[in-house]
């Protein structure tokens, strides 16, 4: 049994809540007992699913159209992991079910707080529901969501996780100074955690598109494909920022309405790359991203 059929024997999963599927009934049901959300609907495992057995399945696959390891202990999203298996639906039921027997945690837009869901089903359709390292430690047990998507960004980039927690301690408070700056010491806090939530998803997606290029886990026509999806998920997120603020208060904190952000208008980069692209790319090495994203400040 290949995992696929593993995965379509044991799970029991709920009807798609996304709202977009034609097929999907009127009133959603979903499974009772011992679930795992994965957004868009939930799990169960059936009766004789095991953790060992679905982690042998993982361990024998090949992958469909890319190679990707779930068990490696770093995020994956499930877009990466439907390219791997094969179907995005497939992707999220195996989530789900690893999730209820124990491979790993779970990390959606409902991991963060005081969304409205408007928000979160666009941050899930580009991408921010994955599969997480297990939380084994009390240090992750005491920390809040915001503060174990951090610690995982950090992880995912190799780095010191003091050092990186002050990072974004700081980009957090430039982001508040904006908002106080600009728009003002009573403005809406919900909307500003709301902004600071849609940073942290970016940034989660950055980090592991740096992380897979510096780990050679991709070439460099994959890493022009993926930066190009990097690029039009920051067009959404800048998107969902204007929708959160409003048009004139977006136009106040960033200085231009968002038709106007330099940023914003030149993030086509990498379309189909040529020969002479791919030469490039390879010379580029991994601090291309960084270079690039500096380049359009």
């Amino acid at each position: 049994m290949n995992l696929a059929e593993y995965v379509n024997r044991f799970v029991q999963r709920g009807d798609c809540t996304c709202g977009k599927c034609c097929d999907a009934p009127e009133n959603p049901k979903q499974p009772t007992g011992h679930t795992a959300d994965v957004y868009f609907f939930k799990v169960a495992a059936k009766e004789g699913a095991s953790k060992d057995d679905l982690s042998d399945a993982i361990k024998k696959y090949q992958g469909e159209f890319c190679k990707c390891d779930p068990l490696d202990g770093k995020e994956h999203s499930y877009i990466e992991l439907g390219g791997w298996i094969g179907s995005q639906n497939l992707a999220l039921q195996m989530m789900g079910l690893g999730a209820v027997l124990g491979l790993w945690d779970l990390m959606t837009p409902k991991s963060l707080p005081d969304l409205p869901k408007e928000l979160m089903d666009q941050m899930a359709g580009q991408g921010m529901v994955s599969i997480v390292p297990k939380n084994e430690t009390n240090q992750d047990t005491d920390m809040n969501p915001e503060e174990k998507l951090n610690k995982r960004i950090a992880e995912i980039h190799d780095l010191d996780g003091n050092k990186f927690t002050e990072e974004i301690n700081i980009r957090h408070a430039e982001l508040k100074a904006m908002f106080d700056a600009l728009l003002g010491l009573d403005y809406d806090q919900n909307k500003f955690e709301q902004v600071k939530a849609l940073q942290c998803a970016q940034d989660s997606q950055h980090a592991t598109l740096i992380s897979r290029w510096k780990n050679a886990e991709i070439g460099p026509v994959e890493y022009a494909e993926l930066l190009n999806s990097l690029n039009d998920s920051m067009k959404k997120t800048f998107i969902a920022i204007e929708q959160v603020l409003g048009v004139d208060d977006f136009t106040r904190l960033f200085g231009e309405p968002l038709n106007e952000l330099e940023l914003f208008k030149d993030m086509d980069v990498i379309r189909e790359p040529n020969e002479k692209e791919k030469a490039a790319l390879k010379l580029l090495g991994p601090n291309f991203m960084d270079d690039l994203l500096k380049s359009k400040k």
